[in-house]
């Protein structure tokens, strides 16, 4: 007996270039090609056992996912007559029970395969969930980074200020103390004056006042010499503050090169987290590109399954029809 191939069923939603499924084997059997019967001889012959006993699976078998299946207890067939056997047509038999083998064997390998594709997308999904959760935690890392960074530089900014107060301070104090310091040689040139003055008198004036000049001249020495010491002691003082002033000056530069270092890492730190940002996007599309395919496949499996138990049951029919006649 012939069978009519039934073309399969394919699901509406093609499944991607990525995720592509197996073609289903062609089905075509021997059984569809017309057969001679041989003549039967008249000798009695014993009856032939039924082949669904084996080979075809009961209704309740079909959903069952155990490799090894279960032997059906049939009722034995009854030996007949010689001109009955030769109408049973045990060519049928043999051709149905072979096509009940071929298609279980393509059913098993299309599960097997429907089965693998489903593993191998699992797998990728499970993947892309780990690596998204690995970028978001990346991510969360560099924002504690930036806030850190952030905390860093306000710190830093504020450390600066407080430098150059200190040095505005100090440049004005040198300011103050240089004023006074030429006010103190302006002072000292006027009385050396005032000294050269008293000398070009001496000579014309008589010896007692000579004398109250001397001794004037002595204590404006004195006086000038306190007005050197005073001079020197500011000089040493004005040295002092100017070494404080190119140390700070120096530690300014310092700040500067620090700042501008903080400034390039940040701006480093905001391109990672960009890059960061772009590749957690990308993975989260590409889970819901692989959740796609893998609702594809699933909805590309159920029908060839479906098709398949199908030619399994016209198949069994077919056989219960032929055994049927045979009795």
């Amino acid at each position: 007996m012939a069978r009519t191939k039934q073309q399969p069923k394919t699901s509406q939603s093609a499944p991607s270039k990525s995720t592509s499924v197996a073609p289903v084997s062609n089905r075509k059997t021997t059984a569809q090609q017309p057969q001679k019967i041989k003549p039967v001889p008249t000798k009695r012959k014993a009856a032939l056992p039924s082949p669904d006993a084996t080979d075809a699976p009961t209704a309740s078998e079909e959903d069952n996912t155990d490799p090894q299946p279960k032997r059906v207890k049939t009722s034995p067939v009854k030996r007949t007559a010689p001109h009955v056997q030769a109408n049973s047509k045990p060519q049928d038999w043999e051709a149905t029970s072979l096509r009940l083998k071929k298609i279980r064997t393509e059913l098993d390998l299309d599960w097997q395969i429907a089965t693998q594709q489903l593993d191998t997308l699992r797998a990728a999904h499970d993947a892309q969930s780990k690596e998204a959760a690995e970028k978001d935690k990346l991510i969360l890392q560099l924002n504690e980074q930036v806030k850190t960074h952030t905390a860093d530089k306000a710190l830093l900014q504020s450390s600066l200020d407080h430098e150059k107060a200190e040095v505005k301070n100090f440049s004005e104090k040198l300011q103050s103390t240089d004023s006074a310091l030429e006010a103190k040689i302006i002072q000292t040139r006027n009385l050396s004056k005032e000294i050269q003055r008293l000398k070009s008198e001496l000579d014309s004036n008589q010896a007692v006042k000579a004398r109250e000049v001397m001794e004037e001249t002595k204590n404006a020495k004195a006086g000038e010499e306190s007005a050197i010491k005073k001079r020197d002691a500011a000089i040493q003082s004005r040295d002092h503050l100017q070494a404080k002033l190119n140390s700070a000056l120096s530690g300014i530069a310092t700040l500067g090169a620090f700042k501008s270092g903080w400034i390039i890492q940040e701006q480093k730190l905001q391109e990672d987290l960009l890059g960061v940002s772009k590749e957690r996007d990308e993975a989260r599309s590409r889970l819901k590109l692989l959740h796609g395919a893998t609702e594809a496949v699933v909805q590309t499996g159920r029908p060839l399954v479906a098709d398949t138990l199908g030619d399994l049951g016209r198949a069994m029919k077919a056989l219960v029809d032929v055994v049927s006649g045979a009795s």
